[in-house]
């Protein structure tokens, strides 16, 4: 059994945990994922529509992923380079990251994952009605 070394602070980190230790299925995750709330770390606050920001990125082989957390307490990490921290709902991160980007969950912290961009494009396929 999955055993986090963070306290889940809210439904998403439950799920989360919930996910990793075979208890719900990947698709229950997601739907809960693009319900709730996510963060994003970057070293500038940008225009508030999203525009400006320089948002944390990890280069994996030969793809860029955002790093995305389930609670802003997680990005403290990372805080001296990217003191900044916004915050949308799951659906609109997916809604809105280019289709060159996948996603880090959680960097850093023992309960996350990768998402390559063509896991992206499919949850956009497979969930349109959150969008």
């Amino acid at each position: 059994m999955y055993k986090p070394t963070f306290s889940p602070k809210n439904k998403l980190e439950e799920s989360l945990v919930s996910l990793m230790n075979g208890e719900i299925d990947m698709a229950s995750f997601l739907k809960i994922f693009l319900s709730e709330d996510v963060y994003i770390a970057s070293a500038r606050e940008g225009d508030g529509q999203g525009l400006g920001i320089e948002p944390l990125l990890f280069q994996r082989e030969s793809e860029l992923q955002l790093a995305v957390f389930t609670a802003s307490e997680n990005m403290e990490a990372f805080k001296e380079r990217a003191p900044v921290c916004l915050k949308l709902k799951g659906n609109q991160l997916i809604g809105k990251l280019s289709e060159n980007y996948g996603l880090v969950l959680n960097p850093s912290l023992t309960a996350g994952f990768e998402l390559p961009h063509s896991g992206i494009l499919a949850i956009r396929q497979d969930f349109k009605d959150y969008f």
